[in-house]
């Protein structure tokens, strides 16, 4: 079975509001800080406990996609 089709039969619900937090970051913002991470931490605390060690989809509010999650899925040259 391809990678990308298991994936589909792990939904993750991560709980995170992707449009607020998305609406809190600023446009372009360089990089992080510590603080300003644990601030996002704080404010959009996600459900999801423990590791993640098979192909998922992780989804956030409403049932949006957020990302997938595909281990092997790129060869070791292609990633970066």
């Amino acid at each position: 079975m391809p990678i990308s089709s298991s994936a589909h039969l792990c939904p993750v619900d991560c709980g995170v509001d992707l449009i607020r937090l998305a609406e809190s970051l600023a446009s372009m913002e360089p990089g992080t800080t510590a603080d300003r991470e644990q601030t996002f931490i704080n404010k959009f605390p996600a459900t999801i406990s423990g590791l993640i060690d098979e192909p998922a989809v992780i989804l956030g509010e409403g049932g949006t996609v957020a990302l997938w999650y595909l281990p092997g899925a790129l060869a070791r040259p292609t990633q970066v």
